[in-house]
């Protein structure tokens, strides 16, 4: 399972990508977990958290849509201090990536299409 960071506010234009990433993703057969979607969002914001770090620490790993909101970086800090594969696709609204933001992740990819073609292969490397 894979999961995906994107802003909180459903309405933004970075968690519309996601849901359709969460959606183009199961279709190819890949299992996803959307915070804001899969995890129930009239609990207590300590339960959505804890709702959350415990999706994070199942995952196998961490899709982050990169965009300018801090919050996304906040789970991935947290993911690549488990051990969790990082993989950032970019949206319109990605800056050019430095040095230290490209290493710290495992993956950068420019399309959906790319991250099936990349999560598809990973599967059959540990399989």
């Amino acid at each position: 399972m894979y999961y995906i960071t994107s802003p909180i506010d459903t309405e933004s234009e970075a968690y519309q990508l996601s849901a359709r990433v969460a959606r183009k993703l199961e279709k190819a057969g890949i299992t996803v977990y959307l915070p804001q979607r899969d995890t129930d969002q009239q609990q207590p914001p300590k339960r959505i958290f804890a709702a959350n770090i415990k999706a994070l620490s199942a995952a196998d790993g961490v899709i982050v849509i990169l965009s300018e909101t801090r919050g996304i970086y906040l789970e991935a800090g947290y993911a690549k201090a488990l051990g969790k594969k990082l993989i950032g696709l970019k949206t319109g609204e990605t800056k050019p990536v430095g040095n230290i933001v490209r290493n710290f992740f495992d993956y950068i990819v420019d399309t959906t299409d790319e991250l099936i073609v990349l999560l598809e292969g990973t599967a059959h490397e540990e399989a």
